[in-house]
C-alpha cells in the first residue's frame, strides 16, 4: 500500500472546430517511482456555436486621422483590432495609405471580419522659394498639388500683401482636399523686414558747370 502526492499539475484543453466541442485534461505526475496519473475530466459543447456575428458597418475606406464607428450584429459582442477602443477605430493621421483588419466576436464564436482602407492625407508643399520681403511688397503664393485654398493676415486669394500685416513673421495656411475627400492643412512662414531709409547727398546741390565733377553720397543700406 503507497500513498502518492502529487507533484505537479497539468491542465489542457483542445476545441474541436467542426463540432465546436472543447475537450479538457489533467495530468498529475506523482511522488511515486515513474508513476503517472492521467485522467480526460471534461468535455462541453458550445451552446453559442449556432451564433454567427457580422459587421453592419457599411464604411470599408476613411481618411486618416478621422474616427469609424463600429456596429455588428447580433449586439452585445466586442470589436478589437489596432487603433480600436470600445466601438471606435481611430487610425494615426498619416500621409501613407494602410489597408487594416478589424474583428468583432461574441462568446466563443468565430469573429467576423472587416477590412478597412486608411486613406493618406494629401501632402501640399509651397513650391515659392522666397521665405522674407520688405515691408509694403505683395507676393505671390504658389503650391503643389495647387486648387487649394491659402489663409493668414494679408493674404487674399493667392497673393500676400505685407502692407497690411507689418513687420515680424506671418504665417500663412493651405489647405487642400484630394479627390477621396481627404484633407491636409499646412502652414509656413514669411519674414517681413524694415524697407531700408536711404539719403542721399552730393557737393553740389543747385548746379554744375561742363567740366566739373560731382561726388554724390547713400547712406542707410
Amino acid at each position: 500500500y503507497y500513498t502518492y502526492y502529487p507533484t505537479t499539475i497539468y491542465l489542457g484543453f483542445r476545441k474541436i472546430l467542426t463540432n465546436d466541442t472543447i475537450y479538457g485534461w489533467i495530468k498529475l505526475i506523482t511522488n511515486g517511482p515513474g508513476e503517472k496519473l492521467v485522467s480526460y475530466a471534461y468535455r462541453h459543447t458550445m451552446t453559442t456555436s449556432t451564433v454567427t456575428p457580422v459587421f453592419t458597418t457599411t464604411n470599408t475606406s476613411i481618411c486618416a486621422g478621422n474616427t469609424l464607428s463600429l456596429t455588428g450584429s447580433p449586439s452585445g459582442g466586442s470589436f478589437f483590432g489596432v487603433n480600436v477602443s470600445g466601438n471606435i477605430f481611430s487610425p494615426v493621421a498619416s500621409t501613407i495609405t494602410s489597408v487594416h483588419n478589424l474583428y468583432y466576436t461574441i462568446g466563443c464564436a468565430m469573429p467576423a471580419l472587416l477590412t478597412v482602407t486608411v486613406n493618406g492625407l494629401p501632402n501640399p508643399v509651397l513650391t515659392n522659394s522666397l521665405t522674407s520681403m520688405c515691408n509694403g511688397d505683395s507676393f505671390t503664393l504658389t503650391t503643389a498639388p495647387s486648387g487649394g485654398t491659402f489663409g493668414g493676415t494679408g493674404v487674399s486669394g493667392n497673393i500676400f500683401n505685407s502692407s497690411i500685416t507689418g513687420l515680424g513673421t506671418q504665417t500663412i495656411s493651405y489647405s487642400y482636399s484630394d479627390g477621396l475627400g481627404c484633407s491636409n492643412t499646412k502652414t509656413f512662414s514669411l519674414n517681413v523686414l524694415s524697407a531700408p531709409s536711404l539719403t542721399v547727398s552730393s557737393t553740389a546741390t543747385t548746379m554744375v558747370c561742363p567740366g566739373q565733377s560731382v561726388t554724390l553720397n547713400a547712406s542707410g543700406a
